[in-house]
């Protein structure tokens, strides 16, 4: 975040990267089948997944805190 960036701005910001991260997490959903015993591909997949699933969360809890509704 830049130091000069208004409230308005930000919020802004935060919704268009919880779009991309939404958009990132519906497809890797649509390709991921689980994880496979000892395949480092699909494990992978998985932490990315859990990656982007918490990075989505911290958005959303920063925009709830800006008093935002989420739908």
């Amino acid at each position: 975040m830049d130091k000069n960036e208004t409230e308005p701005q930000k919020i802004k910001r935060l919704f268009e990267e919880r779009e991309k991260y939404q958009l990132k997490l519906k497809d890797l959903y649509r390709h991921f089948r689980g994880v496979i015993h000892e395949d480092s591909a699909s494990e992978m997949k998985y932490t990315t997944i859990k990656v982007y699933e918490a990075h989505l969360h911290s958005i959303e809890d920063e925009l709830k805190s800006l008093g935002q509704k989420l739908d």
